[in-house]
Order: C-alpha cells, then structure tokens, then sequence
C-alpha cells in the first residue's frame, strides 16, 4: 500500500504536466485568425460606409 502512495505521489505531478501540456484549449472564433480577420473586415465596411454619408 505504501508503495502505491509513493507511486502516486511521484507519478501524478508529471502526468498531470503531461496532460495540461498536450491537452489544446478551443479557440474561441472571435479569437481565432479568421475571426478576426472578419471583425477587420465588418470594421472597414462599417468606415467605408460613414466616410461616404
């Protein structure tokens, strides 16, 4: 039993670095190159649209 408490102790840190280190993070869409390549583009409309009134 000891021998598993040691195991634990010394296996989870490193797995659990392992994991958060391999485990990717969605990107939210208004974060992501595309998103925001439409907000630019939704901004120069929107310019466009006020330089001509």
């Amino acid at each position: 039993m000891i021998v598993l408490g040691w195991l634990v102790v010394i296996g989870l840190p490193p797995a659990v670095i392992v994991g958060a280190l391999y485990w990717p993070e969605r990107i939210a869409r208004e974060r992501s190159v595309d998103g925001i390549l439409a907000h630019t583009e939704r901004e120069d409309d929107d310019s466009e649209c006020r330089t001509r009134a």
